[in-house]
């Protein structure tokens, strides 16, 4: 059995899957990337005040409303 027939297999033997990608990936799906110059997601926002640990322990509200569009997506 090749290695792509014995990942089928796994795959549909399998209760759950979860698949780790690359930017690469996400941008082609239409999903926006953080750095691309003039349409990254840090281009409209400060990543220090929405998606740092600091920033989520003193406004956590914040951070929900900057990821929950990006959820959707």
């Amino acid at each position: 059995m090749n290695p792509i027939e014995q990942a089928a297999g796994l795959l549909e033997g399998a209760r759950h899957a979860v698949a780790l990608t690359g930017a690469g990936m996400s941008t082609r799906s239409g999903i926006p990337d953080f750095r691309s110059p003039g349409s990254g997601m840090w281009e409209q926002v400060d990543p220090l005040e929405v998606a740092s640990i600091f920033a989520f322990r003193r406004k956590p509200e914040t951070f929900f409303d900057w990821i929950r569009p990006l959820a959707r997506q």
